[in-house]
């Protein structure tokens, strides 16, 4: 009896044990994290041409980051006209960044003016009028440099009371301001370099006159019966005078010479260029004949 009860309990030990170990489960642990991210911040500013970047970061620790796209430029464009000494241009500006940048040159065409397009640089044919040639001028669209008075551009124009000349300007044609029977002065600025026969021929109130120092030579017939011329300024370099140059300027006092009398002396002149009488000076830096 005794031994079936032992039996019994060992049994009911066993059982218990083997149902203990069929019962102990190992439970899992849930170790996922959910990132909470905080606002974006700028970490590095985009430019016209470089990206930036903007970074945001977790509770803990984590950090994500994105690219700003680069902005580009934003061009503000401004036309620059041609001058005299220079082309014009568009000159696109950034708003942005101040980089600038130029293209559509522009570079006028010479210009020589004559009695067909004179109206162009301005000339309107009224009385007593003072035309100043510019440097440069649009027409059309098209930008232009005056170069060149042609010959008879102003031929006979009695209204012109008075004319500015342009430093653009190299030569003066034929009789190009010959009979301006109301100009009174006259000053070739130093770019000319040619003025040809005649040019102010029968300018019979014209005063003074100015040759620049570009010129070399004095055409013949240059002032042939200027009435009224009574002072002349001739620069250093003449080399020679022509034909008639001064031929009945009546009330001539004065040819201002920019040199010496030996400087003058030297001057090739033709046998009839002054008035027939003597009653003008030639003025010399060192002297007067």
């Amino acid at each position: 009896m005794k031994r079936n009860l032992w039996l019994v309990l060992i049994q009911t030990f066993v059982c218990v044990i083997f149902l203990s170990a069929c019962n102990t489960t190992d439970t899992p642990q849930n170790d996922t994290h959910i990132h909470t991210f905080g606002e974006w911040e700028t970490a590095s500013e985009a430019t016209c041409t470089d990206n930036g970047s903007k970074v945001r970061v977790c509770e803990c620790g984590e950090k994500e980051t994105e690219t700003i796209s680069a902005l580009g430029h934003n061009y503000k464009s401004v036309t620059i006209d041609p001058t005299a000494s220079s082309d014009g241009y568009t000159e696109h500006t950034c708003s942005v960044c101040d980089n600038i940048y130029k293209d559509s040159y522009i570079r006028p065409i010479e210009f020589t003016i004559t009695k067909d397009n004179r109206e162009l640089i301005g000339y309107k044919g009224t009385d007593e009028e003072k035309l100043v040639i510019p440097d440069v001028f649009q027409n059309a669209g098209k930008w232009y440099k005056v170069t060149t008075i042609g010959d008879y551009a102003f031929d006979g124009c009695s209204n012109l009371r008075g004319v500015t000349i342009s430093d653009t300007v190299t030569s003066i044609g034929i009789r190009a301001f010959s009979a301006c029977t109301n100009i009174r002065n006259i000053v070739i600025p130093d770019s000319v370099t040619k003025i040809s026969v005649g040019a102010f021929a029968f300018c019979e109130n014209l005063r003074t006159a100015t040759i620049g120092n570009g010129v070399k030579t004095i055409e013949d017939f240059l002032f042939v019966d200027c009435y009224s011329l009574t002072t002349a300024n001739i620069p250093h370099d003449i080399k020679s005078i022509g034909e008639n140059a001064f031929i009945n300027c009546t009330f001539l006092e004065k040819i201002k010479f920019n040199g010496t009398i030996d400087e003058w002396d030297a001057i090739t002149k033709a046998t009839n260029w002054a008035p027939y009488y003597k009653y003008y000076v030639i003025e010399c830096i060192d002297g007067t004949i």
